[in-house]
C-alpha cells in the first residue's frame, strides 16, 4: 500500500515538475532574447541611419504565451515607430528637403533600466528552474 501511494504521488508531482521546468526554461529564453535586443538598442543609440540609409528604429521583443502549455515564447521583434523624433536642423547633411532630421528618441538610462529588469526576470526564471530541478531529484529519491 505504501509503495502504491508513493507511486501515485510521484506520478502526480512528476508532470507538474516538468511543466514548471519547461515554463522556466522558456522564460529564460525570452529574457535572453530581450537582453540581445536591448544590447542592440544601446549599441545604436548614436546611430542616425542604418547601412541602407534608413533611420535606425528602436526594437522591442514581442512575447506571447502558448495556450496549450502556458510557456512564453518570442513571436517576433518589431521596430518601434513611436521613438522617432523630428528635429529642425537645416544645416545637418542628413536633413530632408524641409530641413528636418529624424533621430531616435532613446535614452541610455531607459535601456539600462530595461536591461536590469530583464536580467532580474531571467534570474527569477533560473531560480524557479533550479528549484524545480531539485524537486525532481527529491521525487526520484523518494523510493530509495
Amino acid at each position: 500500500m505504501k509503495v502504491l501511494l508513493l507511486l501515485v504521488i510521484t506520478a502526480l508531482c512528476w508532470g507538474d515538475v516538468f511543466e514548471v521546468i519547461n515554463i522556466a526554461r522558456s522564460g529564460m529564453s525570452v529574457q535572453q532574447k530581450k537582453l540581445e535586443v536591448i544590447a542592440e538598442n544601446v549599441a545604436n543609440l548614436s546611430t542616425a541611419k542604418t547601412s541602407d540609409g534608413q533611420i535606425y528604429k528602436q526594437k522591442q521583443v514581442i512575447v506571447k504565451t502558448n495556450k496549450e502549455n502556458n510557456t512564453p515564447y518570442v513571436s517576433g521583434v518589431e521596430e518601434r515607430t513611436d521613438t522617432v523624433q523630428k528635429l529642425y536642423d537645416p544645416s545637418n547633411p542628413e536633413s530632408d528637403d524641409e530641413g528636418y532630421v529624424y533621430v531616435v528618441d532613446n535614452s541610455l538610462s531607459t535601456e539600462l533600466v530595461n536591461m536590469a529588469l530583464t536580467r532580474r526576470l531571467y534570474e527569477a526564471n533560473a531560480a524557479v528552474f533550479n528549484s524545480a530541478k531539485q524537486a525532481a531529484q527529491t521525487i526520484m529519491n523518494l523510493g530509495k
